[in-house]
């Protein structure tokens, strides 16, 4: 998943697979909570655009 996102396939029934973050994934993390960050102080903006109570 280009070198972001990591694919285990367990053999077993029934089948599992599992999905964690690539150390290059991670460096993503710091970009992630900023837009987090503005999210959450747009958020009541959003509301009042969307007339969401």
């Amino acid at each position: 998943m280009h070198g972001v996102i990591q694919k285990k396939i367990f053999a077993e029934l029934p089948p599992r697979s599992e999905y964690s973050m690539t150390s290059t994934g991670e460096t993503l993390l710091p970009l992630i909570e900023q837009m987090e960050k503005w999210g959450d102080n747009f958020r009541p903006q959003m509301k009042e655009i969307l007339n969401i109570k």
